[in-house]
């Protein structure tokens, strides 16, 4: 995904979500990514 959703406002990955263009588990995954990155 080269949009990464945690670099996006909440309503943008939503929105994707709804529209099928991507799912659910690739924004959690992103985030969590994210997440682990940030932490270490």
């Amino acid at each position: 995904m080269a949009d990464l959703p945690w670099q996006r406002t909440s309503t943008e990955p939503a929105s994707r979500v709804t529209n099928g263009k991507v799912s659910s588990r690739q924004v959690v995954d992103s985030h969590l990514d994210r997440i682990g990155e940030v932490n270490g």
